[in-house]
């Protein structure tokens, strides 16, 4: 399955001196940020240049995924160094596709047609993920009938995961990943304190009332681990 990918026309000069420069120390590997237009969601400002510039400067093969179906994400997951999926959901659940073939990522389900589950995945095949996000509501809440999300995919050896028990805002949520690795690659954090970072500004751009939005945050994994080596 070739997952679709949007290109980026052109790098400046600079951002290939930098590249090069840092890449004696930089990590390596692909990183798939995938993002949807729904009718009612547009998070492409998640997989925009500049959130992929960052990616870059830190030695990634980072590109943003459009509109990709369960069975494209599922097929990169074992490949992936980092994955980030910002899109619609619910406990247990990913919505991926488009408002006219939509399909579903489950935690935990026996599936068919065009949904998948992590739970099919084999034993320790995301131990080369170093980080997945679920920029989805309720990816933090275990399903009674689909499992949990960030549990499930943790389980399968991705290194640290994570996501969130309530409701994302479609701005506040763009500008999170994007304050992510943005700290992630000019101060070379580890995932903590790039959590904080991205927390602590998503606050003061949008305000207390979001404040409740931080405290539903939840990870499982190496949090202390650095991203750009």
């Amino acid at each position: 399955m070739k997952v679709k990918k949007i290109a980026i026309l052109s790098l400046s000069i600079v951002l290939l001196l930098q590249v090069m420069v840092f890449s004696v120390f930089a990590a390596s590997g692909k990183a798939y940020i995938f993002t949807y237009t729904w009718s009612n969601l547009n998070t492409r400002p998640s997989g925009n240049t500049t959130v992929l510039r960052h990616l870059w400067n830190m030695g990634y093969d980072a590109g943003e995924y459009l509109n990709n179906g369960a069975a494209d994400v599922y097929s990169v997951m074992s490949k992936a160094k980092i994955l980030a999926i910002a899109s619609h959901g619910n406990s247990g659940i990913v919505q991926l596709g488009t408002d006219s073939k939509t399909s579903l990522l489950y935690a935990n389900k026996n599936v068919s047609g065009s949904d998948r589950s992590i739970s099919n995945l084999s034993s320790n095949s995301l131990s080369g993920e170093r980080l997945v996000m679920f920029l989805t509501c309720y990816s933090g809440v275990t399903s009674s009938a689909y499992g949990n999300l960030v549990t499930t995919t943790k389980n399968k050896g991705a290194q640290c995961v994570v996501g969130w028990k309530d409701t994302l805002e479609n701005d506040s949520a763009n500008d999170w990943i994007r304050l992510f690795f943005e700290k992630a690659d000019k101060e070379h954090d580890v995932v903590w304190e790039c959590f904080n970072h991205a927390d602590y500004w998503v606050r003061d751009i949008h305000g207390s009332t979001y404040a409740n939005y931080l405290t539903n945050r939840c990870e499982q994994g190496d949090i202390y681990q650095y991203l750009y080596k």
